[in-house]
């Protein structure tokens, strides 16, 4: 654990003579919580750690630094820059964990504070004046939090700066293994944690996203239901005619055989009502199919994540070893991406015949998307009359093809919330005929000018499309 008090005196005492005097040469930062310093008496160099980990917080002479780091911090850039010379100072705060070392030379001094907390601490560089230069970490209470460029101050009641008096030499060795051994179980013990956050993430959302997809079969409708309306109205051709609304008609397979009031939709031939009727149910059918294999397979996930999360107990190398094959690859390149570089207002797809289309992330984002991140004849898309979910086709041409459009009309109204069967208008326009009203509420546009689709949500449909 982290050092004691006695500890930091004992250790800080038995290395005075090595730490005193001697010149710093290099400078390491492997993390944002670990530095090195090396340090070299005449004849021998030595290497010296201060570490403001959690629970393992401490300052001691150690055999060798780490490899340089793949990408270095700007707080080493920063130390290389300021500490040049020797160390002129060793001293401790009376009655805190706080270690201090003064460095410098004829052009001046620069002064490296350690902060020691159990729950983690920091490392701090510090001008002659004690105004803060930079910090190996973010500022953290207990530790000082004072900004760039103020005053670093002890915390209150705290004592003097007491320089460190000579100890006999303790073996840095057993304290560096024994470090060493602590970090490795700390590190375990946070890969198991850190799978079983993990875990109870990916099954908090297979269980909302069984929920939505029983929802949704819910929302398909009864296939055997339709296609029996479909069969009563092919029954009853006959009976139908273009501009009504209703036709009653007789359900021969019911008992009793009761007249049953059915709507159409009176814009239709008798036809194409019919041909309408049965598409329907076709669809129907295979939504509930496809629907059924959908759930099941979130269902078959979801009983391995639980499995998993009970062999973290009993057996957590194999349950490691799984979870990495088990969670899924998509959100650990989702967050490689958004370490890669700025957060974009928008989520890119792309088509089978290469175009990208752009959906907002949200109100604002939308605004974003299409008036910061679209061409002027780029196509905008947006479901009429409700809030939603802006798209954008990239680069479409003078003509977009009818399937491209529709393929973007399905994005466009599964991503403002429409589930399967719903069936909305979708206005589509080019970007340079949408306008913001002064004043309006994020996401709030005009379209001066567009075209409708009529849509029927098929999730199915945009099963060919690729997350970029």
């Amino acid at each position: 654990m982290t050092l004691t008090r006695d500890q930091l005196q004992s250790v800080l005492g038995a290395a005075q003579a090595t730490i005193l005097g001697a010149v710093v040469q290099q400078v390491r930062v492997p993390d944002h919580e670990r530095l090195l310093l090396s340090l070299r008496q005449p004849g021998a160099t030595h290497w010296l750690l201060l570490c403001a980990a959690p629970r393992v917080g401490r300052i001691h002479l150690v055999a060798g630094p780490p490899p340089n780091p793949r990408e270095a911090l700007a707080f080493q850039g920063l130390l290389r820059k300021e500490l040049k010379g020797t160390v002129s100072a060793l001293e401790v705060l009376e009655g805190e964990r706080l270690v201090r070392l003064t460095i410098g030379g004829s052009w001046g001094k620069r002064r490296l504070v350690l902060e020691l907390y159990g729950g983690g601490g920091n490392i701090v560089l510090l001008d002659e004046q004690d105004r803060v230069l930079g910090r190996a970490g973010s500022p953290r209470r207990p530790g000082s939090t004072a900004a760039r460029g103020e005053v670093w101050r002890p915390p209150a009641g705290a004592g003097e700066w007491v320089s460190v008096s000579a100890i006999p030499s303790g073996s840095h060795g057993d304290l560096a293994a024994h470090y060493a051994a602590l970090e490795e179980t700390l590190r375990e013990a946070g890969a198991t944690d850190l799978i079983r956050r993990r875990l109870r993430g990916r099954r908090k959302e297979l269980r909302r996203l069984a929920k939505r997809q029983e929802r949704d079969l819910a929302r398909v409708g009864a296939a055997d239901a339709l296609r029996r309306r479909a069969e009563l109205l092919q029954g009853s051709f006959h009976l139908l005619s273009k501009g009504a609304a209703a036709v009653s008609v007789i359900d021969w397979a019911a008992d009793g055989q009761p007249k049953v009031e059915v709507e159409v939709d009176p814009r239709l031939e008798p036809s194409e009502l019919v041909e309408d009727a049965f598409r329907r149910a076709r669809r129907a059918e295979r939504a509930q199919i496809e629907g059924r294999r959908r759930l099941a397979a979130t269902r078959d996930s979801l009983s391995e994540v639980e499995e998993l999360e009970e062999m973290l107990t009993s057996d957590p190398e194999s349950a490691h070893q799984l979870a990495d094959e088990l969670l899924p690859a998509a959100k650990r390149q989702r967050q490689g991406r958004r370490q890669a570089g700025p957060r974009r207002p928008y989520v890119p797809w792309r088509t089978p015949s290469g175009h990208e289309l752009r959906v907002g992330r949200g109100a604002a984002d939308n605004d974003q998307l299409t008036f910061r991140h679209s061409k002027g004849n780029d196509v905008w898309l947006h479901v009429r009359g409700r809030p939603g979910a802006h798209v954008v086709i990239r680069d479409p041409g003078t003509s977009p093809s009818p399937e491209l459009l529709l393929l973007a009309a399905q994005l466009t109204l599964v991503k403002s919330g429409l589930s399967v069967g719903d069936r909305e208008e979708v206005t589509w326009t080019r970007v340079k005929h949408v306008s913001k009203p002064k004043g309006s509420k994020p996401g709030s546009v005009v379209p001066r000018q567009g075209k409708v689709l009529y849509v029927e949500v098929e999730r199915d449909a945009l099963d060919v499309l690729t997350r970029e």
